[in-house]
C-alpha cells in the first residue's frame, strides 16, 4: 500500500475517534456516515498540507476543524456545533500529548516501523469497536405497553400517549418503525401544520386490514418515547391520519423503531392528553 494512503488511513481513523468522541459526550445525533466522511475530509487535509505548506498554518487548521465538525452533526445548530468544536479541540490537545508522552516514556518512536504498525492495528481496532458499539445500543425495540412519545419540531413540542402495535405492520420502506398519530394532535398548532413541507417526508407502503395503503410520513427534528420508565430516543417517521384512538390513546407505536437510551437529563411526564409545549 502507497505511503499516502497510509498517512489517510492513520488520520482517518484519529479524526473519526476525536469526532466520535466528541460527539459521544454532547447532545448532538451520532450518525457514523457524516463522521466518516468529516474524518476522510481531515485526512485528505493533511495529506495535502505536505504540498501545500500554507495549510499547515493554525487559521487553516481551526477553520478544517469547525468544517469537520460542522460536517459530522449535519450542521444542527450553533449551539450543538460550538460544543462538539470544544470537546474536539480539548480531546486532541490530550490525544497528542498522550502520544507525546508516552513515546517519551518508553523512548520509542511512533512515527515508523513496528511501534507504528501496533498504533494502526489499535486505531483500526478503536473505529470498528465504535461501529459496533452504535450497532448494539440503537437496536429495533418493541414497546409492550402504553408509551410517552414527545415530537419536536422546531421550537415546539407534542406530547402524547402511544399504544404500541401488535401487528408488526406499521414500517416504512426500509423495515423501520413507524407512528400513526391523529391529525387532531397536530391541528392545534398551525405553525407545524401549515408549514409541514419544511421537514423530511417520506412515502411507502403499509398493510391494513383493508389491504395496502400508501402513506406520507413526517420525521420530527427529535424524538423521545418513555417506555416503562425509560426514555428513549428515537428516530421514525409521524404519519398523520384520521380517526386513531386505541385504548385512550391517539397515536399507534409501530414496531422496530431504532431507540437509543438517552443519556440527556431529560424527563417526559406522562400525560392522559395531549398538549404542546414551546
Amino acid at each position: 500500500m502507497m505511503y499516502i494512503e497510509l498517512i489517510i488511513i492513520d488520520n482517518f481513523c484519529v479524526d473519526f475517534l476525536i469526532l466520535y468522541a466528541s460527539m459521544r459526550g454532547s447532545s448532538a445525533r451520532i450518525r457514523l456516515f457524516y463522521i466518516a466522511a468529516a474524518a476522510l475530509f481531515g485526512g485528505i487535509y493533511t495529506v495535502l498540507t505536505g504540498t501545500f505548506y500554507v495549510l499547515e498554518s493554525i487559521p487553516f487548521k481551526l477553520a478544517v476543524s469547525v468544517l469537520m465538525c460542522c460536517s459530522a452533526v449535519r450542521f444542527a445548530g450553533v449551539r450543538i456545533i460550538a460544543d462538539v468544536c470544544i470537546r474536539f479541540w480539548a480531546i486532541s490537545f490530550l490525544f497528542a500529548g498522550a502520544v507525546y508522552g508516552m513515546s517519551c516514556a518508553l523512548h520509542i518512536e511512533l512515527s515508523s516501523g513496528t511501534p507504528l504498525q501496533v498504533a494502526r492495528m489499535l486505531l483500526i481496532g478503536g473505529v470498528l469497536a465504535a461501529i459496533l458499539y452504535e450497532a448494539l445500543i440503537k437496536r429495533a425495540y418493541a414497546p409492550k405497553c402504553i408509551c410517552t412519545v414527545e415530537a419536536f419540531f422546531g421550537g415546539s413540542s407534542c406530547i402524547f400517549t402511544a399504544v404500541p402495535d401488535t401487528c408488526a405492520v406499521l414500517t416504512d420502506g426500509s423495515g423501520g418503525g413507524v407512528i400513526l398519530a391523529d391529525k387532531s394532535l397536530f391541528e392545534n398548532n398551525s405553525e407545524f401544520y401549515f408549514s409541514r413541507k419544511k421537514y423530511r417526508t417520506r412515502s411507502f407502503y403499509i398493510k391494513t386490514v383493508s389491504g395496502t395503503k400508501k402513506i406520507t410520513g413526517v420525521m420530527p427534528d427529535k424524538l423521545y418515547i418513555t417506555d416503562n420508565g425509560t426514555t428513549y430516543r428515537a428516530r421514525a417517521y409521524i404519519v398523520i391520519t384520521d380517526n386513531i384512538e386505541i385504548d385512550g390513546c391517539p397515536a399507534l407505536l409501530g414496531r422496530g423503531i431504532k431507540m437509543t437510551v438517552e443519556k440527556e437529563n431529560y424527563e417526559c411526564k406522562k400525560t392522559s392528553k395531549t398538549c404542546w409545549k414551546g
